[in-house]
């Protein structure tokens, strides 16, 4: 059994980004594989973790990017990355 991370970034909830993920997640689990999503595009609130104090930036307490999404990153064996795809690039919410 490995360890899948996948992280989307589309801000399309019904997009085929998406719907592409769901079909590798889908696959991925009947495979047997222990599977970790994390969709950065629909987690608005959540993406906002820089604070910044007196010109300093600093990371929250309770930041999800470092409390939970980088760990299952680490410890992965498998990550899949799907972003929609304008004008040939990452988009900005999986950067």
């Amino acid at each position: 059994m490995k360890k899948v991370v996948i992280v989307t970034g589309t801000p399309h909830p019904n997009g085929t980004s998406l719907q592409l993920a769901d079909a590798f997640e889908k696959g991925a689990k009947a495979a047997g594989n222990d599977v970790y999503r994390f969709d950065a595009g629909l987690r608005e609130d959540e993406m906002k973790f820089l604070h910044l104090d007196a010109g300093e930036s600093t990371i929250h307490d309770d930041d999800v990017i470092s409390n939970e999404v980088m760990p299952k990153l680490l410890d992965a064996d498998v990550v899949v990355l799907v972003t929609s795809l304008y004008y040939y690039g990452i988009n900005a919410q999986l950067k």
